[in-house]
């Protein structure tokens, strides 16, 4: 353990001596053995008033991110060895050269920061949080940090928190700030055993498009790079991995389907070994909006072992230059309080597909274009037991995706679809027209299981808008000729 260079030569001499936590044992490995020390001596911390900024971010290359990655998840230290930590930073620096030599576009995906060095937030319970808020209370600059809890002061003092930091309103927590070595994932282990403490996180920046994993077993590198798209802050929607091996001077390749057998990638992957990319590239791929909607649970990715898929969303079948789509809408109730005395006619759907050009490593070559045409097809009163219940079969769709200029340029779709329920009065022969769209936001909240449970959709889970006069000019007009009006009495 490398141990930061403030700490005194008594506070050396008192971490040899361990006490017994509320529910650690001590002298057993299994009960984490010498988290905290009896006798710290009380820790003098600077108080930022929560308006201030926070001190700056200690800046890291690439190679530094991956370092701090791989010994936070393999080292059991509270700091990181810093001679371990500049080795691997060496050795990182001179494989990454080497895939991106052989693969160029490896150039555009980078490593990712996914916390914030030496920055933790300590979620208190809510007596003991406004214990410490009051002690705090208008508090700024140095001041000598003791709560009155052993077992929170003692890890404090031997983690030398720097600085504290009021968190944002009603949530009890604090934000701590240590060392840039601080090894997070031990620290936050040792603080969830006290009593006190409700939960920590480390603070970090939101997802970002690309990251990359790092592993090393024996004289091989396993890197994983993760080229991702579709609202990166919430996890990607899509990615696309790259798998390589590295053995001295030699870089592989690794197609991920095999890396998907092969341990050392199972054990590195944190995204989920699979490319979640719909009908880019393909010669046909079947794909459902469950499917796109199930994968924000699994930041982004798509399990390969579930049934995914719901009929009453709907499934795509997609081919070069044609989708088959089906797709429908269930729901207890459609609202009637303006049209009572309207009929029920028959159900129209609108289709439109887009699709979005990225290419990796060029951030700036993002496009999103309209692939299709609107597409109509309708149902008659006749064909459809209950106008709460539609749905539609293989209705085609034309595309026209462009070419892939390079190997390394992707092109992904969407398909949008508008139910329009028609209802005509049967005296003046006017027509009110009810818009249905799923609304994936609520879809996307649903657990994860083998046979999505069709069941559980709601009537919240689709966005209705009722037009009784009229909508769009053009859209009508549309509408009216794949379902004409019936005749009004004469």
């Amino acid at each position: 353990m490398i141990l930061p260079i403030q700490y005194s030569t008594t506070c050396l001499t008192l971490l040899a001596v361990c006490f017994v936590l509320m529910s650690v044992g001590c002298g057993d490995s299994d009960d984490d053995e010498d988290l905290i020390e009896e006798g710290a001596e009380p820790l003098v911390v600077t108080i930022i008033d929560k308006w201030s900024d926070d001190p700056p971010v200690p800046e890291r290359s690439e190679a530094e991110i991956l370092a701090d990655k791989i010994l936070q998840r393999e080292t059991e230290d509270f700091y990181f060895d810093l001679p371990q930590r500049n080795q691997l930073i060496v050795e990182i620096e001179r494989v990454l050269s080497l895939i991106r030599a052989v693969y160029p576009p490896m150039s555009g995906i980078h490593a990712a920061e996914h916390d914030i060095p030496g920055e933790l937030w300590v979620f208190l319970e809510p007596d003991f949080y406004e214990i410490v808020e009051n002690m705090l209370q208008d508090k700024q600059g140095l001041f000598r940090f003791e709560t009155g809890n052993a077992d929170f002061d003692a890890l404090n003092a031997k983690l030398e928190v720097q600085a504290v930091k009021l968190g944002p309103a009603r949530t009890s927590s604090f934000i701590f700030f240590f060392d840039k070595h601080l090894n997070l994932r031990v620290a936050s282990e040792a603080y969830s055993v006290v009593g006190v403490v409700q939960h920590v996180s480390a603070g970090g920046p939101l997802g970002t498009s690309t990251d990359i994993q790092a592993f090393k077993q024996g004289e091989t590198w396993y890197f994983i790079f993760r080229n991702g798209w579709g609202d990166c802050p919430a996890g990607c929607v899509y990615q696309e991995l790259f798998c390589f091996t590295v053995t001295g001077t030699t870089v592989e390749m690794i197609p991920t389907a095999q890396a998907q057998t092969m341990l050392p990638f199972q054990e590195l992957d944190s995204w989920g070994l699979h490319n979640a990319t719909p009908f880019a590239n393909a010669t046909a791929y079947t794909w459902s909006w469950w499917d796109k909607n199930r994968s924000w649970e699994y930041g982004g990715r798509l399990p390969t072992d579930d049934n995914l898929g719901c009929a009453l969303f709907g499934e795509i079948e997609a081919f070069p230059n044609l989708l088959s789509v089906s797709c429908g809408y269930s729901v207890e109730s459609l609202p009637r309080e303006d049209i009572d005395d309207y009929d029920f006619t028959g159900a129209v759907l609108l289709l439109v597909a887009t699709q979005e050009r990225t290419v990796i490593g060029n951030s700036e070559s993002h496009s999103t274009v309209v692939a299709s045409k609107v597409v109509l097809a309708a149902k008659t009163a006749a064909e459809i037991e209950q106008p709460e219940h539609v749905y539609f079969e293989n209705v085609l769709m034309a595309i026209n995706p462009p070419p892939p200029s390079s190997p390394f340029e992707r092109w992904w779709g969407a398909v949008h679809p508008t139910f329009v329920v028609c209802w005509d009065h049967p005296q003046t022969g006017w027509r009110a027209y009810q818009f249905i769209e799923p609304h994936f936001r609520h879809v996307s909240r649903y657990e994860a299981s083998n046979q999505p449970g069709c069941d559980k959709i709601r009537d919240t889970d689709y966005i209705q808008i009722l037009d009784v006069s009229v909508p769009i000019h053009s859209i009508r007009d549309d509408i009216d000729e794949v379902l004409p009006r019936p005749a009004a009495p004469e």
